[in-house]
């Protein structure tokens, strides 16, 4: 399995570079390789052309154009065309995640599902930014993607993936906004 770790976003709600946010004595996309680390074969950084820079020692992967600008299915269908995966994809902006919630989604994993992945189970929206595509998926994904569509929450509840319910359903909370940023740092160690 590949890690992708999304950090090419343009952080318009947060209003600064969010891979780059301090947690405790990292950043959080730091946090987040260090994550996959132990469960992939290599991490990559999913980045735009204009922020590859930033990322100089790190593997990065860059938004393909004819998928740039699309948001997170455009980086993922990069990832594909880089390798055929499996993807483990991973946003940066995840602080609370930690290594218990990736075993629990890697050991309740359904190869023969395009994706197995998170859902908020209060309101059942699957969380397409914490899951692993199969390599079954990168067709049907590239698909939609030609047809129009760039919604990966469409896309995965049309396709019948993997939904797990998480134990800690308060580790899955993205942090996008300068007020969410400010009570996190209250909270997290």
């Amino acid at each position: 399995m590949q890690g992708l770790i999304l950090a090419g976003g343009n952080s318009s709600r947060m209003g600064r570079e969010k891979p780059f946010l301090p947690l405790g004595n990292s950043t959080f996309y730091l946090h987040a390789k260090q994550l996959l680390e132990p469960f992939c074969q290599s991490v990559y950084i999913s980045c735009s052309p204009e922020n590859q820079h930033l990322f100089q020692h790190e593997k990065t992967i860059v938004d393909e154009p004819k998928f740039a600008k699309n948001g997170p299915i455009g980086a993922i269908l990069s990832a594909f065309n880089h390798h055929s995966g499996p993807w483990f994809v991973l946003g940066c902006d995840y602080p609370f995640l930690d290594k218990n919630e990736i075993e629990y989604l890697i050991s309740n994993r359904k190869l023969q599902s395009v994706a197995s992945l998170f859902y908020h189970a209060e309101n059942e929206m699957p969380e397409p930014l914490i899951g692993i595509y199969e390599c079954a998926s990168f067709e049907k994904l590239l698909h939609f993607f030609q047809t129009g569509n760039s919604s990966l929450r469409v896309f995965l509840t049309q396709n019948d993936a993997n939904f797990i319910a998480s134990n800690s359903p308060e580790k899955l909370t993205s942090i996008d906004t300068p007020e969410l940023y400010q009570r996190m740092k209250g909270t997290i160690k």
